[in-house]
């Protein structure tokens, strides 16, 4: 996991440009609005397809419309210092109204996970488009990741900064603990214990797994967090940890 933190920093710190257009937006740039928004179309396009299982075709889709109005309202309503970074915000916001829609629209038997017709699949266009949400859009989608991780790291009153500190230094106890977590994760009942309790039920654990309660109590933070990162659909941090181990 101290790979994958250390991929991630960059991300967390200093005011990036993109802060700083969405300032000089919220001051009366209009221009400069609407360049931004076309700029980060396909991050725009990657929440929206992503949320709907398959790609989305601005010119034929309402989902495009509605991402691409929440997109705008988050560039008004984004708080610097508040909110986790814009990206997040504004992911959180197309997400929500894209939830919105498909409630109002559950009537029309809209498939909300469905996957690319073959005839999309083999469209040229199609193809070249969901190429073209290249790395920065990945690193966008993992920024956005990161601050929800947070927020679901906080209710257990741990915070995202000192993931690194508490993670195990050797590779063979990192795999352990991981185990012990993913072994929590799969038992309803040691999971519900947890997140009811906001605390790792350690003798029930000790039961199931080879390790000692000493183990388990240096480890508890870094042990929970991996527990809630695998009760999410944070997909692009499993991925890096996934890289690092």
């Amino acid at each position: 996991m101290l790979g994958f933190l250390s991929i991630i920093s960059s991300f967390e710190s200093n005011k990036t440009k993109t802060e700083e257009d969405v300032e000089l937006i919220k001051s009366g740039d209009e221009k400069l609005r609407n360049k931004f928004i076309s700029r980060h179309k396909n991050f725009i396009l990657s929440v929206a397809s992503k949320s709907k299982g398959r790609f989305i075709q601005p010119e034929n889709d309402e989902e495009y419309s509605v991402a691409i109005t929440a997109f705008n309202r988050a560039i008004d309503k984004f708080e610097e210092g508040k909110n986790a970074s814009f990206f997040s915000f504004a992911g959180l916001l197309i997400k929500r109204d894209l939830i919105d829609l498909y409630r109002k629209n559950i009537n029309n038997d809209e498939l909300l996970f469905s996957q690319l017709t073959e005839e999309e699949s083999d469209s040229f266009e199609n193809t070249v488009a969901i190429r073209s949400m290249n790395e920065e859009n990945r690193h966008l989608e993992l920024k956005m990741e990161i601050g929800i991780y947070k927020t679901l790291l906080s209710e257990f009153s741990i915070k995202f900064e000192e993931l690194a500190k508490i993670s195990p230094k050797h590779i063979d106890s990192r795999i352990n603990i991981l185990k012990i977590a993913r072994t929590v994760y799969e038992n309803n009942d040691l999971k519900n214990e947890l997140f009811m309790k906001k605390r790792l039920p350690l003798s029930k654990i000790l039961s199931m797994v080879e390790a000692s309660r000493k183990t388990l109590e240096k480890h508890r933070k870094y042990i929970i967090a991996n527990v809630i990162l695998l009760n999410s659909d944070l997909e692009y941090i499993k991925e890096y940890i996934n890289d690092v181990l």
